[in-house]
């Protein structure tokens, strides 16, 4: 018995040998693993329930604490049999379903980051989908292009089709804001806090374009939007 542990990697029987050991660790628990008729999502496992302890310690400076939310978002993105469909995303807090209640806690906002992912209302690789659709980052702008040449002279410009193997499509950014230069309104490109009295100042931002499809299809489009909020009231 014990030749047969040896040989497995086992140094003693106490457990795996080192290198046996990194080994596990390095594999992270990703894959779904099944001992018998028992399958186990080992990433799944490592997640704890909430715990029911009340917090001991109190931050010695709660108004400067930064506060996050996670909200989605949907929209639906009908293409064209006869013309290019442009939509193009940029947010602002009050995009948020409880904007009114974050703007009355809150004296400060942020948008950090947002991602839209993408997936079309028909089976993977339908023959019906001839269409190409292009996104791109833009950090100042949300103006339509009108072309798609304009779209794929971004340097930061993707194509996606729906397939078996990409049946979603994902970008993310992390915004920018338009604020006043010394002279002129909207010159400048920022990342900062904006005064919760200013709620619709919009974060650019992703583009997308739709070329046309030789059958009108639908594309869900699903923001996930990160708010911070600062300066308690």
């Amino acid at each position: 018995m014990l030749k047969h542990l040896l040989k497995a990697g086992y140094s003693s029987l106490f457990g795996p040998s080192k290198p046996q050991a990194r080994r596990l660790r390095k594999s992270g628990g990703k894959s779904t693993q099944s001992t018998g008729m028992t399958p186990v999502n080992t990433a799944d496992i490592r997640i704890k329930p909430p715990a029911y302890t009340v917090p001991n310690r109190i931050p010695r400076a709660i108004s400067n604490q930064v506060v996050w939310d996670v909200v989605r978002v949907n929209f639906t993105i009908t293409t064209s049999i006869a013309a290019i469909t442009e939509t193009n995303f940029s947010f602002a807090l009050g995009s948020h379903p409880q904007s009114t209640s974050w703007i009355t806690l809150f004296d400060q906002w942020c948008i950090p980051q947002f991602s839209m992912t993408f997936y079309v209302n028909q089976s993977a690789g339908s023959a019906i989908l001839s269409s190409q659709f292009y996104t791109a980052l833009d950090f100042d702008n949300g103006a339509l292009l009108g072309t798609v040449p304009l779209i794929e002279d971004f340097s930061t410009c993707a194509v996606w089709r729906n397939s078996p193997d990409e049946p979603t499509h994902t970008r993310s950014v992390k915004p920018c804001i338009k604020t006043r230069g010394s002279t002129v309104d909207n010159s400048v490109i920022e990342r900062t806090w904006v005064d919760s009295g200013s709620p619709n100042n919009p974060w650019f931002g992703i583009r997308t374009i739709a070329d046309i499809a030789s059958v009108a299809y639908t594309i869900t489009a699903i923001a996930t939007i990160t708010f911070a909020f600062r300066n308690q009231i």
